[in-house]
């Protein structure tokens, strides 16, 4: 029998599990340091050379474009003398252009000067006077024609001058088209201040009267 007894097998399992522990802190060991070093690799890799050439490359493309846009600039349109000339003739026929349209308001108001002074104007809601002349219409300025007859009726329609009583006609003509007509007219006892009527023609009902205005002077008397 053994002198120890137990104690033999416990020493010898206390042996093993010493020796477990050492491999087993030994691989952590190694684990830890492999992953110190990759890490490091990784970390240190990134401030290393490669990306000292990304930057040179950045500002060698920041050089670059500054260049092309220099080239650019010298090459632009807008520093070419003959477009510089171009724009200088286009803003020279601008102006001539203003100062035309001057002249031209300038003359417009002169002819608004010696337009028809209009003393009075009549507003009405005009019915077509009636025709027995066919479609399609246009108009005939001729005293002995139906259509003159027609429009005489209308302008006494549209001034009230009755029937029986003389009606002078100064001007009656084209209205701006073959369905519009113009007519200076008077009764005797107002020469100097006519009525000027603006008729229309309606289709199949003949003139009416769209606006009448008197006068205070007869620009028709002298013509």
């Amino acid at each position: 029998m053994n002198h120890y007894g137990g104690y033999g097998p416990r020493r010898a399992e206390m042996r093993k599990k010493k020796r477990n522990n050492i491999w087993l802190n030994t691989s952590i060991a190694l684990v830890v340091a492999a992953i110190i070093f990759v890490g490091g690799s990784l970390f240190f890799g990134n401030n290393s050379e490669p990306a000292s050439v990304t930057g040179n490359g950045e500002n060698n493309e920041s050089e670059n474009n500054e260049e092309q846009q220099n080239n650019n600039a010298e090459e632009s349109p807008l520093n070419n003398e003959s477009v510089n000339d171009g724009v200088n003739d286009e803003s020279n026929n601008m102006n001539d252009r203003i100062n035309n349209n001057d002249e031209l308001d300038d003359q417009d108001i002169d002819n608004n000067n010696e337009s028809d002074s209009v003393g009075e104007v009549i507003v009405n809601e005009w019915e077509p006077v009636g025709t027995i002349q066919e479609e399609p219409f246009e108009a005939v300025f001729s005293s002995d024609h139906v259509n003159w007859e027609e429009m005489l009726t209308a302008l006494r329609y549209a001034t009230g001058i009755p029937e029986d009583e003389h009606m002078e006609v100064w001007f009656l003509g084209n209205g701006g088209d073959l369905q519009s007509a113009e007519g200076y007219v008077s009764d005797a006892a107002n020469h100097d201040t006519p009525f000027k009527v603006r008729l229309e023609w309606v289709t199949n009902e003949g003139w009416m009267p769209v606006s009448v205005e008197h006068l205070e002077e007869n620009p028709r008397r002298n013509n």
